[in-house]
């Protein structure tokens, strides 16, 4: 717990105002911190003043924003993303202050992190009100309906009535699976239930400036129930309700002992003996004659639809991986490569950094020393554990392919921030595929030189990333790539070849 010399340094460092509300947007590194800021003050991405965002790491320190109606007495903080080279998890709480906020929105994007529960539960201690959100739902929900059967590339044989049943029941299904995620996995961290906000950065934005057109207020989820809830804490805050003054709670500082103890959590890998080898070779099925492939990362990164197109299948048909909004991947899976004349064995490995896999254990716990290969996959950052995993491999000698996935889905949000809008009708083909070859060109730039940094500052040597997108992967893999489709290829070819 910080001592009082610590809560005045943190309000000193955040700019702490009385009489005013402090409002910071929390969570892992590439959830949409930035962007949902931006919406809350009714700023674009790309509007003057906006928060930075991008592809790669942008927020590396604490960002102070006045709120956009200078009436209210907001100030917004957009504070660095957990679990990178640059911010580590465990420290995250303690080392942003995040004690003197008056409330903290816990932004999740694919999985619901131990990261996650750190901050509820340490908000707790501090009686700071914290508000669950599950941002990007318009992403999420198109990526379901592409799961569900829908193809963007044959929209014109698709009627309106057809497309708009598949996208309500894919709204449905996301709705109801991150609730359920998020309550299961308050009860397994011994949290209270508390209602999860699903919203969508695009229709935060037009409620915020009361610019909702018909088209876009049917998709509406918890954004109006998120900004009713956040003016009428501020409404609350400003009557003089709220929670005690940070220095009534305080205890003394850090115990040496237990700061050591958190530092134990960046554990150095236990080579296996003998007997391990054997005993995980035996728990994978490994066969000698065969190439043993794992898949691996933090969770939510698209693992188990990567393998599934590396395989040739669609998620959702008979004997692919299970895919899905949740952490669907609890235990190893192991899969054989759908042409039988190759001698593939793929594996589905669980994702780190939930409550069920955690991220420190996960090189030795999953047995990745005995794979003929790891593909480390990463979605929204580079990560500490993908760092872990690639020097890890290092020392058993274990070849690994860096790989960005969900191209697709990531070079439309660029389009998005270049100013592209899909419900708006004077975006004629041609303007499409030129925001779309901008949007491409910049996501794969910004994309390698991220991972070349990362890798820099890791001391690790330089290698190539490939990024991929799941539904080009599974045409080339069954040689049926489209010339419309043949046109968005990436790294898929290269994959391939290079494997």
């Amino acid at each position: 717990m910080p001592s009082t010399a610590d809560l005045e340094e943190a309000k000193r460092r955040v700019g702490y105002q009385e009489g005013k509300l402090h409002f910071a947007v929390t969570g892992i590194a590439g959830s949409g911190k930035s962007s949902l800021v931006n919406a809350l003050r009714g700023l674009r991405n790309r509007d003057a003043d906006a928060a930075a965002t991008g592809i790669a790491e942008t927020t590396l320190h604490l960002a102070r924003f006045p709120d956009a109606n200078p009436e209210n007495p907001v100030v917004w903080f957009d504070i660095p993303g957990a679990g990178t080279l640059q911010i580590k998890d465990w420290q995250y709480f303690h080392d942003q202050g995040l004690y003197v906020f008056d409330a903290l929105i816990v932004l999740v994007d694919n999985r619901f992190t131990a990261t996650d529960v750190a901050i509820l539960r340490n908000a707790r201690l501090f009686g700071i009100p914290c508000y669950i959100v599950r941002s990007k739902a318009d992403t999420h929900v198109r990526n379901v309906m592409k799961e569900m059967g829908y193809d963007s590339d044959d929209d014109e044989e698709q009627d309106a009535s057809s497309l708009e049943k598949l996208e309500r029941e894919a709204r449905e299904h996301f709705i109801a699976a991150t609730r359920h995620t998020v309550g299961e996995n308050l009860r397994r961290a011994d949290l209270p239930d508390q209602r999860v906000y699903i919203v969508s950065n695009s229709t935060i934005l037009g409620a915020v400036k009361g610019s909702i057109s018909a088209k876009a207020s049917k998709k509406m989820v918890d954004e109006k129930a998120l900004l009713d809830e956040l003016s009428g804490d501020a409404k609350r805050r400003r009557g003089g309700e709220g929670r005690l003054p940070a220095n009534e709670i305080c205890f003394p500082g850090i115990i040496p002992k237990a700061e050591r103890q958190l530092q134990e959590g960046i554990q150095p890998v236990i080579m296996p003996s003998t007997a391990d080898l054997e005993a995980a070779r035996r728990r994978v099925g490994y066969r000698e004659g065969y190439y043993h492939f794992a898949a691996t990362g933090i969770a939510g990164s698209g693992k188990s639809s990567l393998i599934n197109a590396f395989r040739g299948l669609r998620s959702g048909e008979a004997n692919a991986a299970a895919t899905g909004i949740t952490e669907t991947t609890l235990q190893m899976a192991r899969f054989p490569d759908a042409n039988p004349t190759n001698h593939i064995v793929w594996y589905d490995i669980p994702g780190a950094g939930t409550l069920q896999v955690h991220d420190w254990q996960y090189f030795n716990d999953q047995g990745l020393y005995i794979f003929d290969a790891l593909v480390v996959l990463f979605d929204n950052r580079f990560t500490v554990t993908d760092v872990a995993i690639l020097r890890n491999a290092r020392l058993f000698n274990i070849p690994c392919y860096i790989v960005r996935s969900k191209a697709d889905a990531h070079i439309r949000n660029v389009m998005i921030d270049l100013g592209y809008d899909s419900d708006d009708d004077e975006h004629d083909a041609r303007s499409r595929a030129k925001f779309e070859a901008e949007a491409r060109e910049r996501f794969v730039s910004e994309t390698k030189k991220t991972v070349r940094e990362n890798l820099r500052r890791a001391d690790l040597p330089d290698q190539r990333v490939y990024v991929l997108s799941n539904s080009t992967m599974l045409s080339t893999v069954k040689g049926s790539i489209s010339s419309k489709m043949s046109k968005r290829l990436l790294d898929e070819k290269e994959f391939l070849k290079d494997f």
